[in-house]
């Protein structure tokens, strides 16, 4: 009987984010191993012949993920990833990967959701480690697919030898020959978003194992909104967004999250809006209005280097967001944020002044009961602002004191 895999998660980890190569393969196929310092020898054929008989493995029972043989040959072949040329990568091994690790999680997380149904606690812990394995691959695969997205070369080589035809029947491609991977990528969030719909509880048992778990579909979300290509489409940005609402709602996810939203305003200003809408979908439809008010306390306190002009514009985009979807909840923090009129950077200082117009609005919309006199006098309070910001030492500032209430 062939061995089964004794996968230690914390282990692995360790291995994959030291070095990947360094992850120990004893059991993967010989006819890979043979082409290990000869990239170019990894053909179609023979990168098939292994993985087919893994797919069809896989696709029969899930668990057959936990066999040494299936599960170190497709680490062996995601260590291999990097030195296998772009055509290779585009019609064999990345996107049949994400196919395969996507569709096998898929399938656990159904049984799991059955076992758990008629409330099989023995079952569901046999669940644990195939779960933590096509997590572990799932992450590493993804980091491969955007490390594949991120090349964008100017022409994509035709495929060779013979399994090629018949993997770009199976996989998305664009006019140009070359994979358009966002389709898997909305899918994997979405199986992602499923798992973690799961009662993750009684399959891990202790915090830290279960938070280790959600930090490997966390991670990879994070990395797809990195790229400016990924976040355009709404239907990955909704996907993705989903993923981290579950896991902050569910799964204590909240300080990670904080935590990656801070850093993504600091190095990524194409998220400053994005990420504005994440926590009012958040919010909104998942009723955890914490997260933003932590943000908010956060960034009123968040001090900049002089010479740091992103960081501000950033986060002066972000906060301008926030107070136009989600006006009720940025009120609250309306104290603290003042703090940023002391900036030295114009650029927050505006931003506050566009954040007094759009409490302004949401104020002057309201009726009857809600119309109170707190109301009146909040209203009041914020065109004191406005009427100090015109002897703002900027011309932006005092150009925007005077722009703002005309659209309140």
């Amino acid at each position: 009987m062939e061995s089964h895999v004794d996968f230690d998660l914390n282990e692995s980890l360790k291995y994959y984010q030291d070095d990947p190569s360094t992850i120990a393969t004893p059991e993967a196929d010989s006819a890979l191993v043979d082409c290990e310092n000869d990239p170019e020898a990894l053909t179609s054929a023979v990168i098939n012949s292994a993985l087919d008989p893994i797919v069809d493995s896989v696709a029969e029972n899930p668990d057959a993920i936990a066999r040494g043989s299936n599960f170190d040959t497709l680490q062996f072949l995601l260590k291999c990833a990097p030195t296998i040329s772009y055509a290779q990568q585009s019609y064999i091994t990345v996107p049949d990967f994400l196919d395969l690790v996507v569709s096998g999680l898929a399938a656990e997380a159904d049984i799991v959701h059955n076992d758990l149904e008629v409330d099989e606690q023995e079952s569901v812990q046999h669940h644990k480690q195939p779960l933590e394995m096509f997590a572990f691959l799932l992450q590493w695969t993804m980091a491969a697919v955007e490390a594949k997205a991120a090349e964008k070369p100017a022409s994509a080589p035709a495929a060779r030898g013979k399994g090629a035809k018949s993997a770009k029947s199976k996989i998305g491609a664009n006019k140009d020959g070359s994979w358009d991977s966002s389709t898997q990528v909305q899918t994997a969030l979405d199986t992602m978003s499923k798992v973690l719909k799961l009662k993750l509880v009684k399959v891990f048992l202790t915090t830290s194992e279960r938070n280790t778990f959600v930090s490997l579909f966390t991670k990879p979300v994070y990395l797809v909104l990195e790229s400016e290509t990924r976040i355009k489409s709404t239907a990955i940005r909704m996907h993705a967004f989903k993923v981290l609402c579950i896991a902050v709602k569910h799964h204590g996810h909240a300080f990670g999250a904080q935590t990656s939203i801070i850093q993504n305003l600091s190095y990524f200003e194409h998220l400053s809006e994005p990420m504005a809408e994440f926590l009012h979908i958040l919010a909104e439809q998942y009723d955890y209005a914490q997260l933003t008010e932590e943000v908010l306390r956060e960034l009123s306190n968040k001090e900049f280097n002089s010479n740091d002009a992103k960081g501000p514009k950033s986060v002066s985009t972000f906060i301008t967001k926030i107070s136009e979807l989600a006006p009720r909840l940025v009120i609250k923090q309306m104290t603290l944020l003042a703090k940023l009129l002391d900036s030295e950077s114009y650029t927050l200082r505006c931003a506050i002044i566009e954040v007094c117009g759009n409490l302004i609005a949401m104020l002057s919309k309201q009726e009857g009961e809600e119309r109170s006199e707190t109301h009146k006098g909040q209203i009041n309070a914020f065109f004191d602002v406005l009427e100090e910001r015109l002897l703002d030492i900027n011309p932006y500032c005092r150009c925007r004191a005077i722009q703002v209430p005309r659209r309140s």
